[in-house]
């Protein structure tokens, strides 16, 4: 039930642009030619709202908000006695579309008034509008209380308050701006020794010496970061499914949270906001520029690919469409501030934006790719991984990984190939059955140590068996090492272990010889081969009766696939019979004995010395045993002398990153630059004109676009952080501004169009625009400015004729008091028991339970069963502008009932106990100053002492950790 509803609360907010992209298209195509304006079915028209609820002769179509209730909802679900459309039913998702819709109110935003916009034509009032005019130059007005304002910024409040002859709230109390700074620049609340200092220092400059402080704190990046996250839609994760390394599911973005450290990266330096914009735009067109390579700037395009745009695991073609729609989309509400994708179908119903706008956008996205391909059409697509290294850096990695090869081969093949070394249990799902691997992930050698048959896929292995896997090219090898002088008869035999798949052995008995400075001398000692699900015996060859082996000489069984390869697992039996001791040196024995909690360990001990290994082909790594026979071979010597060589310089291992890279998605119908047809109705299979890549004319004006290089991401990337774009900067302060007061100047931040509302202080957000652009774009700058005015410096309460005149505080007449945001109450708990682990940075962790700020708990796009949805942290689904703050029972009961919280209480209490042994603040008082940045009064303390009489200091401690003062701040 919380889950709907917060899906209905975040829908609600765009209730217009929903309508826009899934209702409006959906009704177009699939009722309007039976309920338009010429002759309706049933007298039933679906062309406007009105008519919608007027209904036909069944009556009104819907009821608002209650879908059940709405004949339209039950026609489409295709009841008993309703079924529309009548030939075909709709798809589940427009079924739940429609549903959703009648319960979101119906929103129809044709009914408002709004001039439609002309392709060809834009009118002077369309140009004027408010937000896309040049930067005001007003100078601070004038006011009649001169002593109260420290900034200009304030005789822009001031001003505003004055005309209604309302004044300004007094200062707040120390204590309450400390904490309200504190919470505001890092996300945390201040320690009780910052408290102790604040409140005691007397210097005129306390007040900037703190927010030096906060800002220089690395977890101000980490808060700072939280805001704009928010905007960019993060996650960590698209599904909850995706468990395991960094490469175990391509088609998620295990890598995102590179982009989040950028993100706190960006804002911890004070990244210029120019900057900002352009490496999240065209990072990796501008990786090199300056000469030095940056990778932070291949990471910060990460923005571009974690994107909300559906699995794609069949209509490809839609799912590029899709892509390029969440990253106009993303353009235009993160940096314009204007809701471009409302214009993917038709032309913008409200702003100055066409259908054309919209294209010459997308045409830059549709250039670019975010995916190395579209994958199969019955799974969805991998994600591009950018290796993190310049191309330099590249070059010489791809060179020094040829010659390691190679000099491994080469070594390899002089030892007689590389060894299989790393176990696996339970082959095949079967506990019994252990392996041994290589470079490969199958493995290449298995034992059955059960005494029963086993099968699993095709194969079938014997009780007490071994067998070898070799691969296409690569023959596997078991090799026998004699540790003293030895004669001995050989007898053994090979037996297909899959007659289905295949196509027969080849196998070769032969030995090798060591001597001191000399390179080894192989010969072969027989030779066979069987057709599939075939089988063949050494034979009776007087070569095989008496062989004779010097301390260190190799025995080698040779399996190699023949033909067609496709899985020829070769059953071994190999019994080595000592011609001048009692004793045999058996495969299966030693292999069985060495087996060890069902792994299988290598090399494998055969007895008084003697071993078995089994290798492969190829270029492996060399284990210990093999580097000493290599460096004791006059031959293969100087190749591992030049391996040592390269190992001492080899790069670290190579990180990568999710991204965007230039060019359309390879082999898809957009492969390279191109301009993109307009597509009618959103459709990509009804395509119009093509539209020329460019930027909306109404924000550029009618110069003709720059030359584009490439895809046009740099040019366009250049163009929004141009001073003569307003637009953003204004999008940009006013982002900040809702930060601190939790309502920007303009309310719909994430909509400057005629929908959204008009700014409170025009003045005030285009001075704090222009100052921005002045300090070079810096963040801090402007933190600095608004957290040291003497707006923000109000108390949270005023007067009851200032409440009556300005109940939403959009004169700011006072501060505004907040309750902590999902993120900053689960910190405050961890910090109230001294718990909080600061580690920056580095992947998401899954772990609820972790001890690690908020910001790195992991995001999961298909998991909103979690306190971070309960507490109305951002929807990682879509662009959150503006969080919604709800009031439910859960969020109560989550601070009672649940284990993280009872065990922070916990903490807690044994904290101060603790501190007070020490010689510290009695216990209640230590609380009321750790929770509250303050001593408790003498009211709390006798309550306190009431309830201590009965109760633990951990209950104690719970009851406050679960007051409105911990989880507000005035």
């Amino acid at each position: 039930m919380t889950a709907t509803v917060l899906l209905l609360a975040t829908l609600a907010g765009d209730g217009e642009e929903f309508f826009e992209n899934s209702i409006r298209p959906l009704l177009v195509e699939q009722c309007l030619r039976c309920h338009g304006e010429e002759k309706p079915k049933a007298g039933l028209r679906l062309d406007s709202r009105a008519a919608l609820l007027a209904g036909g002769r069944s009556g009104a179509a819907a009821v608002v908000g209650d879908p059940e209730a709405s004949l339209l909802v039950q026609a489409v679900r295709r009841s008993e006695e309703l079924a529309m459309p009548p030939k075909s039913a709709l798809a589940p998702e427009q079924v739940a579309a429609l549903e959703q819709w009648v319960a979101l109110g119906l929103p129809w935003p044709e009914e408002r008034v709004a001039p439609r916009v002309v392709e060809k034509e834009l009118t002077a009032e369309q140009r004027a509008w408010w937000a896309f005019a040049p930067l005001a130059e007003a100078p601070p007005p004038a006011v009649r209380a001169r002593d109260w304002p420290t900034s200009e910024l304030d005789a822009f409040v001031l001003a505003k308050l004055e005309e209604r002859g309302l004044a300004p709230a007094p200062p707040a109390e120390r204590r309450a701006w400390l904490r309200r700074v504190t919470l505001d620049l890092t996300g945390l609340p201040p320690t009780q020794d910052e408290v102790a200092a604040f409140v005691a220092d007397p210097e005129p400059d306390a007040f900037s010496r703190v927010v030096d402080r906060l800002l220089a704190s690395p977890a101000y990046g980490e808060r700072a970061a939280r805001q704009w996250l928010d905007v960019v839609r993060y996650t960590d994760l698209f599904d909850a499914r995706s468990l395991g390394g960094a490469d175990d599911d391509p088609g998620d973005v295990r890598q995102a949270w590179r982009y989040r450290d950028w993100v706190v990266d960006a804002f911890a330096r004070d990244l210029p906001f120019s900057d900002f914009v352009q490496d999240q735009l065209a990072g990796d067109l501008r990786a090199s520029d300056g000469g030095a390579f940056d990778a932070r700037r291949l990471v910060a395009t990460g923005v571009l690919a974690i994107g909300d745009w559906g699995g794609g695991d069949a209509d490809k073609e839609k799912l590029l469409t899709d892509i390029a729609d969440d990253q106009v989309n993303l353009v235009g509400r993160a940096f314009l501030g204007l809701t471009l994708g409302c214009a993917r179908c038709h032309d913008h119903k409200f702003d100055p934006l066409s259908q054309a706008d919209y294209y010459a956008l997308a045409g830059i996205f549709f250039s670019s790719h975010i995916l190395p391909d579209v994958g199969p059409k019955t799974a969805g697509p991998p994600m591009l991984r950018l290796p993190l290294a310049s191309s330099e850096e590249l070059a010489q990695r791809a060179a020094q990984a040829a010659r390691t090869d190679e000099l491994l081969a080469a070594l390899n093949e002089g030892l007689g190939g590389a060894p299989l070394a790393t176990p696996i249990a339970a082959v095949g799902g079967l506990a019994e059955v252990a392996g041994l691997r290589g470079g490969a992930e199958l493995p290449a050698a298995t034992v059955n140590g059960g005494a029963e048959t086993l099968r699993f896929a095709t194969v079938t292995l014997p009780g007490r068996s071994v067998s070898v896997h070799p691969a296409p090219g690569e023959p596997v090898a078991i090799v026998f090492t004699a540790a003293a002088p030895l004669r001995l008869a050989l007898r053994g035999s090979l037996a297909d272990g899959d007659a289905v798949c295949g196509d027969g052995i080849a196998w070769t008995l032969a030995r090798r010889r060591h001597a001191a400075g000399a390179p080894a001398l192989r010969e072969a000692l027989a030779r066979g081969e069987f057709e599939n699900g075939g089988r063949s015996d050494f034979g009776d060859a007087v070569e095989l009766s008496a062989v004779e082996l010097a301390a260190g000489d190799e025995l080698l069984l040779e399996v190699a696939p023949r033909g067609d390869h496709i899985c020829d697992t070769t059953l071994v039996e190999w019994s080595l019979a000592d011609l001048d001791r009692p004793r045999q040196f058996e495969l299966a024995a030693a292999t069985l004995a060495a087996l060890e909690g069902g792994l299988l360990a290598a090399p494998i001990a055969a007895g008084d010395g003697a071993q078995f290994r089994f290798v492969g082909a190829g270029s492996g790594p060399l284990d210990a045993a093999a580097r000493e026979r290599a460096a004791a071979d006059v031959a293969l010597a100087p190749l591992l002398a030049e391996l040592r060589d390269l190992e001492a310089r080899a790069f670290p291992p190579l990180a990568y990153a999710h991204g965007i890279a230039e060019g359309g998605v390879p082999g898809s119908p957009h492969a390279g630059v191109h301009d993109v047809a307009l597509h009618e109705r959103g459709r990509y299979d009804r395509l119009g004109p093509l539209v020329a890549r460019r930027f909306p004319r109404v924000l550029a004006g009618e110069q003709p676009p720059p030359a584009f290089t490439g895809s046009g991401r740099r040019e366009l990337a250049q163009w929004l952080v141009d001073p003569m774009l307003p637009l953003v900067a204004r999008v940009a302060v006013n982002r900040l501004w809702q930060h601190h007061f939790g309502t920007g100047l303009v309310a719909t931040s994430g909509n400057f169009g005629r929908l959204g509302e008009a700014p409170s202080h025009p003045e005030l957000l285009d001075w704090l625009a222009r100052r921005f652009i002045e300090s070079g774009g810096s963040s801090k700058a402007l933190h600095r400015a608004i957290v040291l005015s003497s707006t923000y410096r109000q108390a949270a309460a005023t007067d009851a004729a200032t409440l009556a005149a300005d109940p939403e505080n959009r004169l700011l007449a006072r501060f505004p008091r907040r309750r902590l945001d999902a993120e900053q109450l689960r910190d405050a708990l961890l910090m109230a028991s001294g718990e909080l682990d600061r580690t920056l940075g580095g992947p998401a962790v899954r772990d609820p339970a972790t001890k690690r700020r908020a910001l790195y708990l992991a995001t999961i796009r298909s998991d909103r069963s979690n306190y971070r949805a309960l507490f109305d942290a951002a929807d990682p689904t879509s662009i959150v502008d503006r969080r919604h703050e709800s009031t439910v029972a859960p969020q109560a009961l989550w601070l009672m009932n649940d284990p993280f919280v009872l065990e922070r209480a916990a903490a807690l209490a044994r904290s101060v106990e603790a501190a007070a042994a020490s010689g510290g603040a009695a216990p209640v008082d230590a609380l009321y100053e750790r929770l509250f940045a303050r001593p408790p009064d003498d009211a709390e303390r006798a309550l306190a002492d009431r309830f201590l009489a009965d109760g633990s200091l951990e209950e104690f401690a719970h009851v406050l950790l679960m007051s409105n003062e911990f989880a507000w701040t005035d």
